[in-house]
């Protein structure tokens, strides 16, 4: 039940963000296109955990991966917002269309400078901060055995992506660097993704 109310909820933010946006558009004279409500649903829909699958995983197919990974779409919604976002802000400057441009822009240096802010304050307080993208702890702030993360989920993305451009990984316990084979990065980044019963 816990989670049929937490959908319903996230549903219905998505709905009043999407028409709130278009009704600020209209208010403001702007012609909406066809074009401008698809990306507007892209990006609320990335931006709130639901990113983008391939087509032949529609149907019978994406229930196969429900079983086999832990909410897919979930997972690819980071990749979405980051590189489908910044392809359409690109395309809106470029069509002088910034409409979404701009939405995208705002919500990231929303997302990071909030984040960043939050971190500094733990520091201020004492607490344990890891900026180094090449740990577990990364963006995390830490008190004792209490770690704090304002990321939702999205930090893991980024460590791997880093362990795996420079193959490389700090531990938390030593604070040393060591050498990891990138096919090992992309097999712990797979296994975290998997359905606890896969």
């Amino acid at each position: 039940m816990s989670e049929r109310a937490y959908t319903v909820w996230l549903n219905k933010f998505r709905h009043d963000i999407f028409y709130k946006t278009v009704g600020e558009w209209q208010a403001a004279g702007k012609k909406v296109t066809t074009r401008d409500l698809d990306d507007l649903a892209d990006m609320i829909n990335w931006g709130t955990g639901r990113g983008a699958l391939p087509k032949w995983t529609q149907g019978k197919t994406a229930d196969i991966l429900s079983a086999v990974f832990f909410a897919p779409r979930f997972a690819t919604s980071m990749p979405s917002f980051v590189f489908g976002g910044a392809y359409k802000a690109t395309k809106g400057v470029m069509d002088h269309n910034a409409r979404v441009s701009k939405m995208w822009a705002n919500s990231m240096v929303s997302f990071i400078g909030s984040g960043m802010m939050w971190l500094e304050k733990l520091h201020i307080m004492g607490a344990e901060v890891e900026l180094d993208p090449r740990s577990s702890d990364f963006g995390k702030g830490k008190f004792g055995k209490h770690r704090f993360d304002f990321w939702g989920g999205y930090q893991p993305m980024v460590r791997y992506m880093t362990q795996l451009v420079t193959g490389q990984r700090k531990s938390i316990s030593t604070e040393k660097i060591h050498d990891i084979e990138r096919l090992e990065v992309t097999s712990r980044l797979i296994q975290s993704k998997l359905n606890p019963m896969a």
